[in-house]
């Protein structure tokens, strides 16, 4: 095979994609939807902020309105009360007028404590409409709490004694790896899953656009002038080649936004993110990215190479996809126990390797021996699907009006 015919239709195959309006549009259109599925939380949380709620408690149990006091201290930014609570007698009559008084909005809420409520029965709120679940959260905490100081003293217990023996302690786990220094987990898992995550969204996204490519040019002139010159294989490994790169270069555009906006916002999740993919082997997450993706692109272009019409490429296209999920899914299942020995015999399983061992290894589960037989497998099955697809090709553009059957694959591998 003569590299140079392949660097070349590789080429035409880029600059096409590149200056088609969707790829612009797309370049320019994910980041602004990606910024504002950022900032508009962001806002929305502030917009949401805290305002003073006022609370009618009734307290049949005359103690546990006195033990709020972690609701009655809490500020808001300009120095006022979060929440005035107020006491209600309770007697039947007043709580009546005061769940009046809710649903005149008086009150924001007004919470029943009934006399056996420190034995367990439950504490009741009154809202108008429907409330603010972390409000209603926050709220009932503070009177759990109370409930249960109240039962620890009854008991001779010091509820401050016993919140201080029983506070929990945070539980970093490090991973270490031979001749590596050492990492968080935490860091790696979040690292290796942004990359799965972008791999499989990425891999869905211009596995079409590759699939489209190809069965656009079994219906153009410009295809019988190319294989009159160049061979079948050289061909799809251009056209396998120049998609994968235009895809790849949309994809750098959209990190390299991404970094920039993480700069800029060093507390935000994406930042953390990055952090955290800056601790584990970018060079070989990249690579089994990269591999990855022509792997799947082949296969992409070979339901092209089979189709006539792109209706029919979108039916075949499924099996493509569902082996793709599987790989995912199987990723998803791996965090839990990326060293257990279903995920190790799978990473080297050439169209789950990309992910699997992509896991492994950004976790420290495997060697860069492991990484390097399992990429190798990797490269092997993308040629042999190339130079498959090559030879369906050649055939396939003979064929109009109906899609090749499974027989008819099979017996054109065997002329070719």
């Amino acid at each position: 095979m003569n590299g140079k015919p392949v660097l070349t239709i590789a080429r035409r195959e880029y600059i096409a994609r590149v200056r088609t309006k969707s790829f612009v549009v797309m370049t320019v259109l994910i980041p602004l939807i990606m910024g504002a599925s950022v900032a508009i939380p962001m806002f929305l949380v502030k917009a949401d902020s805290p305002r003073q709620r006022v609370l009618a408690v009734a307290d049949e149990t005359g103690l546990v309105f006195d033990s709020l006091r972690s609701l009655r201290e809490e500020r808001l930014a300009d120095g006022r009360p979060r929440y005035v609570v107020e006491r209600v007698p309770a007697t039947p009559r007043a709580v009546s007028d005061a769940r009046g008084l809710v649903e005149l909005e008086a009150y924001d809420a007004f919470v029943f404590v009934p006399a056996g409520a420190v034995d367990g029965l439950p504490v009741t709120c009154f809202t108008n409409g429907v409330p603010n679940s972390r409000e209603i959260d926050h709220i009932g905490a503070a009177f759990n709490r109370a409930l249960i100081a109240l039962r620890l003293a009854r008991e001779g217990l010091d509820p401050a004694r016993i919140t201080a023996l029983t506070r929990s302690v945070p539980f970093d786990v490090v991973a270490l790896k031979k001749g590596a220094a050492p990492k968080t987990a935490q860091a790696a898992f979040a690292a290796v899953m942004a990359m799965v995550i972008l791999m499989y969204i990425s891999l869905t996204m211009y596995g079409a656009f590759t699939t489209q490519s190809v069965v656009n040019d079994k219906t153009s002139r410009v295809v019988e002038i190319l294989v009159s010159t160049v061979s079948p294989t050289e061909l799809m490994y251009g056209k396998i080649s120049g998609t994968g790169f235009a895809g790849l270069t949309q994809l750098g555009i959209w990190v390299a936004v991404t970094l920039g906006v993480s700069i800029g916002m060093p507390e935000s999740a994406i930042a953390k993110t990055f952090h955290a993919v800056a601790d584990v082997s970018i060079p070989a997450l990249i690579v089994f990215f990269v591999s990855g993706f022509f792997l799947y692109a082949s296969l992409y272009a070979g339901v092209g190479a089979i189709c006539t019409t792109n209706e029919e490429a979108g039916q075949l296209q499924l099996p493509v996809s569902l082996l793709l999920m599987v790989a995912f899914f199987l990723a998803m299942s791996g965090v839990n126990d990326p060293g257990s020995t279903l995920t190790a015999v799978l990473s080297y399983v050439p169209f789950f390797a990309p992910i699997l061992m992509m896991l492994r290894f950004g976790v420290g589960e495997a060697s860069w021996f492991d990484a390097a037989v399992s990429l190798v497998g990797i490269m092997l099955t993308t040629a042999i699907i190339a130079t498959a697809v090559g030879r369906i090709f050649r055939v396939g553009i003979l064929m109009t009006g109906k899609r090749a059957s499974l027989t008819e694959v099979i017996r054109w591998l065997r002329k070719a």
